[in-house]
């Protein structure tokens, strides 16, 4: 679809094997008239992909010729990667580049964000069972050895009461002989095989935000708004300004909706957080040349004049846009001027 509703509806998996089911979220999503049909400005396609679903030509998709929907070729295609990446691997990638989203989709750190229509779509790939795993385990683990003691072993009767809360649910699965013991190897190797179930799954999850100028402005997403963020806010937001008038309103704010895949259920460590879960950690830089990387103190993905420990002269050489800031491409471009054996 090329546009998104804020109905509850916006975002449904699609199972093209279910075209029935997929119909009638599609009619109760869009059908604004209620008259059990969708037209091209109600359903947002095309007129090439509306033409091959209307087979009877009346302007008009039916729900029979709404369950072929999902045989459409889609928009747009992302991938997301798990685990370990290769060395030329991105995290996030667009997979038909030639498709009419690719355009409208940007590199945000590892992440993409897709403006679509009234939506603005960030997708990322999460911590998940990784960080949420290693958290239980040195929570399981403490618990464990603090009741063992010298023991080195703990009993059924020593974790039904208050102090034993987190052991006393996977006691009788981590004591594998079922001895009525548990040893600190058993409750690892316990451990280990719930890790392995969770990195063997995916999950999908989608938060939210509302319409926050906030999201938008934040372009890397650390949940901080920097000099530079701020100078360069109207360069962000100038597209949802459709009339040319030089200002946006509140109505021209797009829904910000966060799309993580993770190994399992995402790390949700940040709840308390004004943003959601997903706010992203201030790390270091990792990429581009090691000074820019060691003068981005606040790792916001730029230089600004304050950070930069050269002179006034060699910041406007390397600030080609002028804009005050050093970004990675102005820093890379240098970088590759003055390396020994360049002309």
């Amino acid at each position: 679809m090329n546009k998104m509703t804020r109905s509850s509806g916006a975002i449904f998996s699609v199972d093209p094997a279910q075209g029935a089911v997929l119909a009638r979220q599609l009619l109760t999503t869009c059908d604004k008239d209620k008259n059990g049909k969708l037209s091209r400005e109600e359903i947002g396609l095309d007129k090439k992909a509306f033409d091959k679903l209307d087979a009877d030509q009346d302007g008009e998709l039916n729900a029979d010729e709404l369950t072929k929907f999902a045989s459409l070729t889609p928009d747009g295609e992302y991938i997301v990667r798990l685990g370990t990446l290769g060395d030329r691997e991105a995290a996030t990638d667009v997979i038909n580049a030639d498709g009419p989203l690719a355009p409208m989709t940007k590199k945000v750190n590892d992440g993409l964000a897709l403006s679509l229509g009234n939506a603005q779509i960030d997708l990322s790939r999460g911590d998940g069972a990784t960080i949420n795993s290693l958290f239980n385990r040195q929570t399981f683990l403490q618990q464990f050895r603090f009741i063992a003691g010298e023991k080195g072993m703990i009993e059924k009767k020593d974790v039904q009461g208050g102090n034993g809360r987190f052991l006393a649910g996977l006691f009788p699965l981590a004591d594998r002989d079922g001895d009525g013991k548990l040893t600190e190897k058993e409750l690892n190797e316990f451990l280990d095989m719930q890790a392995k179930i969770g990195v063997s799954q995916a999950v999908l999850t989608i938060a939210d935000q509302g319409r926050g100028l906030f999201d938008a402005l934040d372009a890397n997403r650390d949940g901080r708004l920097s000099f530079h963020e701020l100078r360069s806010a109207w360069d962000r937001v100038k597209s949802w300004d459709r009339d040319g008038r030089g200002f946006i309103t509140r109505d021209d704010i797009p829904t910000q909706l966060q799309l993580k895949v993770s190994h399992g259920p995402p790390n949700v460590g940040n709840l308390g957080n004004s943003r959601g879960p997903f706010t992203n950690p201030v790390t270091a830089p990792t990429k581009g040349p090691m000074w820019f990387r060691k003068m981005d103190r606040n790792a916001d993905g730029v230089v600004s004049a304050r950070e930069w420990l050269g002179t006034a002269e060699e910041f406007k050489r390397v600030d080609t846009n002028g804009d005050g800031s050093i970004d990675l491409d102005e820093a890379e471009r240098y970088d590759a001027a003055t390396r020994p054996g360049t002309k």
